[in-house]
């Protein structure tokens, strides 16, 4: 049964939403947040939930605080402003911010409020069905080897075919080549960048790479197989 957090402090605007989703989406349970220590406390009391609409302001907690807080735990919930008292500018920058849909008080509707609740909660399900979908295949066809170029080659395509990663690349760099990377693998091919492993390709062939502060950086001593490891320290990399 999919769970949504209706965090607003109105009982009459509450009361609204639990009959509209009673008669519309009966498979659906509500848990009203009237307050900002009430959201405090779900957080750590109950699941996070399937979906999560949201009044603009809430005392001193805001949709934006919301918004930040969820995304940056990478959580995957869809949120729904629902509300009177946001500006359009501040609706926009809620967009900016990953807020899924707007939908406004007045005047009620409840068909198309159950609507479009109803598309939320399937593009959510539809994500994670993606995502256990990827894990099965990650775990059924990358890890059904130990070597790293293969596992990496496997789990870049993988992704590719979820839709999660436009390209993807496993690089290593050498210790004593600050501009070339060694591949490892790659999803697509690229003008002057060699998709096979172990071959040299410099830095600005390749897409533009994320920040580094989102990296995951581990040293070679690190890797449990004893012959990946020392391959890679005869090539020098570190």
């Amino acid at each position: 049964m999919p769970t949504i957090w209706l965090i607003d402090g109105s009982n009459d605007d509450t009361r609204w939403v639990q009959q509209t989703l009673q008669e519309h989406l009966p498979q659906t349970s509500l848990q009203p947040i009237a307050s900002p220590q009430a959201w405090t406390q779900a957080q750590t009391d109950a699941p996070w939930p399937d979906l999560i609409i949201t009044e603009h302001r809430l005392g001193d907690l805001t949709a934006a605080e919301i918004l930040q807080f969820i995304t940056s735990r990478h959580l995957d919930i869809p949120i729904i402003l629902f509300s009177d008292q946001s500006t359009n500018e501040e609706i926009a920058s809620l967009f900016q911010m990953g807020l899924t849909d707007y939908i406004a008080k007045t005047p009620r509707q409840p068909i198309i409020f159950t609507a479009r609740i109803q598309h939320a909660l399937k593009q959510h399900i539809a994500a994670i069905t993606r995502r256990l979908t990827f894990l099965q295949k990650l775990d059924e066809v990358a890890f059904s080897t130990n070597d790293a170029r293969v596992i990496a080659g496997r789990a870049l395509n993988l992704l590719t075919e979820i839709n999660q990663a436009a390209w993807g690349a496993s690089v290593f760099f050498s210790a004593n080549e600050t501009h070339t990377a060694t591949v490892l693998a790659t999803t697509h091919t690229w003008l002057k960048c060699p998709q096979r492993a172990e071959q040299k390709c410099p830095l600005e062939h390749l897409p533009l790479l994320p920040e580094t502060t989102g990296w995951s950086v581990v040293p070679v001593e690190s890797i449990e197989s004893a012959e990946i490891r020392h391959d890679f320290q005869r090539e020098g990399i570190r």
